[in-house]
């Protein structure tokens, strides 16, 4: 319950500072958040995450088979 209640803490905290922010800050974070999304290294770190997501999903298939 304890944690429940921080939970709600936290979503409210998190709308009143959101609230306070306005349009501008979203928009701010909004487009960071897509150079951060379209730079080479994260495109190329995603990349290589996503091969050993799918070897391992083949793997797994194939001890399962």
């Amino acid at each position: 319950m304890r944690k429940l209640l921080w939970l709600g803490v936290g979503f409210a905290v998190g709308y009143v500072v959101g609230a306070r922010g306005g349009r501008k800050a979203y928009d701010d974070l909004v487009a960071t958040a897509q150079k951060i999304k379209d730079h080479p290294t994260v495109q190329e770190v995603a990349g290589v995450v996503q091969e050993q997501a799918n070897r391992i999903i083949d793997e797994s298939k194939r001890r399962l088979a």
